[in-house]
């Protein structure tokens, strides 16, 4: 049976948080021990490029959401106080 990358991005999100400090090794392993099928470690690096890149612009829409709902949040309660912070994970 082969395997396609649709079905892969389907079902991975599903089971296994795919972030950037995964092994491409340990998604392979998923599959193997999960769901009984063999994927290559290029398909497992393919999928896991995908998933984190999706993340990242799921991510980036929810963040252009923001003055959106502090708007929101203001109009509905006047005397809100909002306090948005920035951490640099670098630092």
């Amino acid at each position: 049976m082969v395997i396609g990358q649709d079905w892969l991005q389907q079902v991975v999100p599903n089971h296994l948080f795919v972030t950037k400090v995964i092994k491409v090794q340990e998604i392979v392993d998923y599959i193997r021990l999960e769901y009984q099928h063999k994927i290559t470690y290029e398909a497992a690096h393919i999928l896991k490029m995908t998933l984190i890149q999706d993340c990242q612009e799921f991510q980036l829409q929810q963040f252009q959401q923001m003055p959106i709902y502090i708007t929101a949040l203001q109009q509905t309660y006047p005397d809100i106080y909002i306090n948005l912070q920035f951490e640099n994970p670098a630092s």
